[in-house]
């Protein structure tokens, strides 16, 4: 999973999402990301005011959308660091 932090940084690797995600997509990522974002210096394609507004049932409904479109099958490793983590947050309660 952390094999890519030795190699050079991609030049042409700039803004590649937006040619592959929806507006309505990287609305949703940025409503969910937007304070993880900035302290990194991403600034969101859209305002906060806007994002705001977008209602938590509308990103569950398309949640469960791609979940019946996508299957998601991670890698040995990420699985592995999944439970991990998963079983270290238990272990806090």
């Amino acid at each position: 999973m952390w094999q890519n932090l030795s190699k050079p940084i991609l030049n042409n690797n700039f803004n590649k999402y937006k040619k592959e995600l929806t507006k309505t997509k990287i609305d949703y990522i940025e409503k969910i990301c937007i304070f993880e974002m900035k302290p990194f210096g991403y600034e969101p394609e859209s305002k906060w005011k806007k994002l705001k507004k977008i209602e938590m049932s509308k990103m569950e409904k398309f949640h469960q959308q791609e979940l019946k479109t996508y299957v998601y099958e991670p890698r040995n490793s990420v699985a592995e660091n999944m439970q991990a983590k998963k079983r270290f947050y238990q272990h806090l309660r």
